[in-house]
């Protein structure tokens, strides 16, 4: 199925997408985040310089990923702050 085929429904939460810069198909998650936004979606792009595709499962991405992710779902109350 095309990711694109999501964009129409609703609601659609906020979306966080981590690429990595070096990914074959970078250029089509580009296009894909603009179409989303020009829709009115909420997408955000985290791109990773020397990342490939699946960076985040390499030790040098898992970190500093996995900390962007926490943010993300933190700042857009899908987890409690972790200031409890």
């Amino acid at each position: 199925m095309s990711a694109s085929r999501i964009l129409p429904k609703e609601p659609l939460p906020p979306t966080l997408i981590l690429f990595g810069d070096l990914d074959c198909l970078a250029q089509y998650q580009d296009a894909f985040v603009d179409k989303a936004k020009e829709a009115g979606k909420h997408f955000e792009l985290k791109v990773y310089k020397g990342g490939g595709h699946s960076f985040m499962t390499l030790p040098v991405f898992e970190k500093k990923s996995t900390q962007d992710v926490e943010a993300f779902v933190r700042r857009h109350r899908f987890l409690p702050d972790g200031g409890d």
